[in-house]
């Protein structure tokens, strides 16, 4: 996700769960998933990232459709997004749903 986001020319606040969040601190993470909700929904721009992907293929056209407030065209693509292994983790739904 950092990789892909190196190329930005415009400044930003980033916020990676994974890094801001110390992952051997227990008592920490508690603390900090309880705020997960807050930040996402402050948020401005929130991405969540999920991987590398075809920034031309059906999968992203309907994600970018969604966003927009349209539509997708049909079911068949949004189903197949929903069957990702990603989609199935609640705190990937849950960052989705808080931004």
């Amino acid at each position: 996700a950092l990789r892909d986001l190196s190329g930005e020319t415009r400044s930003f606040i980033l916020w990676a769960d994974g890094i801001c969040t110390n992952q051997n601190d227990d008592k920490g993470k508690v603390v900090q998933i309880q705020l997960t909700g807050l930040i996402y929904a402050k948020a401005s721009n929130p991405i969540i990232y999920l991987g590398l992907g075809n920034p031309n293929g059906k999968e992203t056209q309907c994600l970018l459709t969604i966003r927009d407030g349209r539509k997708p065209a049909g079911v068949d693509t949004l189903f197949s997004i929903c069957q990702k292994e990603w989609f199935a983790r609640v705190w990937v739904f849950q960052e989705l749903v808080f931004a």
